[in-house]
């Protein structure tokens, strides 16, 4: 993921994306979701906006596969796939 990519996934940024197709609006709003997630948001206070269903679809296709593949990662993994989305390292926490 590029910086401009990285930046507009961050919840801290309002932004408005705006591209062609194949170019990584899915790919952007659904880490976006995950960062808002992974930071401890409700999965009903979020709303996205996409223009078509199929976008919608593919977005919550996305989001579900990568929670699921999240949830069964050994550590390692965790560590690694956390610090591609969140584009840092993850800071531990014990329950």
């Amino acid at each position: 993921m590029n910086d401009l990519q990285q930046q507009a996934s961050d919840p801290a940024h309002y932004v408005w994306v705006s591209a062609s197709a194949g170019t990584g609006k899915t790919k952007i709003l659904t880490d976006r979701v995950l960062r808002l997630l992974i930071s401890g948001v409700e999965f009903k206070k979020i709303l996205c906006l996409t223009y078509t269903n199929a976008g919608a679809a593919e977005m919550q296709s996305r989001v579900g596969s990568k929670l699921a593949e999240l949830a069964n990662s050994n550590i390692a993994k965790l560590k690694s796939d956390l610090s591609q989305i969140l584009g840092k390292d993850p800071i531990p926490t014990r329950c």
